[in-house]
């Protein structure tokens, strides 16, 4: 009996250490998949993408519509209104053309209240398509080879250049050579 009992004692034991094992390697393979990672990226910058002067939310930055590995955003500034300020603006871009090493937070030295995830292309050239609309009315169109986004706090911009990161790593974003 005792016998038996040591045989079953090892034959349960070596199933929950073979379960474990592949519990663990599902665990290291669920890295979110582009799409479930662009509609996270969609939906926490609707509710984190802000602007913040002092306390007054002033602007806000969302993605607005992602497409496989094409990403367009949205900016919005609804209290500008001079022509040398940015009242609405949108920036589409290719993720594969982005250096994933180029994706970081930068704290905004003029507000606390507001953290950008700033971001770049690989071979440094201006392929980001700009479209704006002034606070007059103008509006003006041109190419960028950087970009970046508004976060509420320096967490939030954390997350979402993580996510940003993952997105262009799978899209094929390769490191700048220099």
């Amino acid at each position: 009996m005792n016998r038996v009992m040591n045989k079953m004692k090892l034959l349960l034991l070596a199933t929950a250490c073979i379960l474990g094992q592949g519990y663990a390697q599902e665990r290291q393979d669920a890295r979110p998949t582009l799409q479930q990672t662009l509609n996270w990226m969609t939906n926490f910058s609707v509710h984190r993408g802000l602007v913040k002067t002092g306390m007054v939310i002033t602007g806000t930055n969302r993605v607005l519509t992602t497409d496989q590995c094409t990403l367009t955003m949205e900016r919005r500034y609804p209290q500008s209104r001079s022509d040398s300020e940015m009242k609405y603006g949108t920036t589409s871009f290719s993720l594969s053309r982005i250096d994933p090493d180029s994706v970081k937070v930068v704290s905004d030295r003029a507000s606390s209240e507001t953290h950008w995830v700033g971001f770049e292309t690989s071979d440094a050239s201006a392929v980001l398509q700009l479209s704006a609309e002034m606070g007059s009315g103008r509006k003006v169109s041109g190419y960028a080879a950087r970009g970046s986004l508004a976060f509420d706090s320096e967490e939030s911009a954390r997350r979402f250049a993580n996510a940003l990161r993952h997105a262009v790593d799978l899209c094929g974003g390769r490191p700048s050579p220099f």
